[in-house]
């Protein structure tokens, strides 16, 4: 019998280097021989797509008020295009509604001040849809800035041409003045309220309507008094000897015997 080989440490190292000498030659050439395979074999049939319908979303119904702002802008400016109309009109309701305003108002306003002409510039500087002054804007500006995300300082005249910034400023604007005014509503209601205002209120009406006799220069007061209420004219006359033509001496005559300038047959006599 023949003896087995003793192994050693020179043996077993020479067979790992051939093992792994193996095994890098597979991991290099299978990609290669794998792309071989898939170029040579016939091409699988592929299933049919499956056909994907698009459902377009269903436009949003718009509202009463937008349209009737829409028809405005549209009828003072049949040039624009549609979506430039909508999108004025969007934001004059949405203005509008932010500051408790009717939109139909804001839409006169705009109609008077500018025709709904975003570049519309009088000839005192104000410019835009609802012709607001530069100085104005500024200070709007600088109201809105938190809003608007602008700083005062960096405000432009041109920015007033955006009929869309011109609206908000308008709007505000508007409803700025009705504040004030309302708040000196509330003033002259509280001043009301209270006894001496009540009192201060009922004196002026009072002297407002309290009406003066006319005065008839040369006459006594009991004349004018009497002049006042109709009963005699300034000249003298009653008013019924003024409509039939007589004179003030002929009524005199009948009414008092004294001023009679007849004579009579005891004066004759005597």
């Amino acid at each position: 019998m023949e003896k087995r080989r003793k192994k050693t440490l020179a043996r077993t190292s020479i067979c790992a280097t051939s093992c792994a000498k193996l095994l890098t030659v597979v991991a290099l050439f299978a990609p290669s021989l794998l792309s071989f395979q898939q170029i040579f074999s016939p091409p699988e049939k592929l299933a049919p797509a499956a056909r994907t319908t698009v459902v377009e979303p269903a436009p949003k119904p718009r509202s009463r008020d937008l349209v009737r702002v829409y028809s405005i802008v549209k009828g003072h400016r049949p040039e624009i295009a549609e979506a430039e109309a909508w999108r004025i009109a969007e934001t004059i309701l949405e203005e509008s509604s932010k500051r408790k305003l009717d939109a139909l108002l804001i839409s006169a306003v705009i109609q008077v001040e500018s025709g709904f002409q975003d570049s519309a510039v009088s000839p005192s500087g104000a410019r835009g849809l609802m012709q607001i002054m530069p100085e104005t804007g500024r200070a709007l500006t600088r109201a809105l800035r938190h809003e608007m995300g602008v700083r005062a300082a960096a405000f432009k005249p041109e920015w007033l041409d955006n009929p869309f910034v011109n609206i908000r400023l308008g709007v505000y604007y508007l409803h700025d003045l009705k504040k004030q005014s309302q708040l000196e509503i509330d003033r002259a209601n509280h001043r009301d309220s209270t006894p001496l205002g009540r009192a201060k209120t009922l004196t002026a009406a009072s002297r407002a309507t309290r009406r003066k006799p006319p005065h008839f220069p040369g006459f006594s007061p009991a004349h004018q008094l009497k002049c006042a209420a109709g009963a005699a004219t300034p000249s003298g006359r009653p008013e019924s000897a003024k409509s039939e033509g007589r004179s003030p001496k002929i009524d005199s005559e009948k009414t008092n015997p004294r001023f009679s300038t007849k004579t009579s047959s005891s004066a004759l006599r005597i």
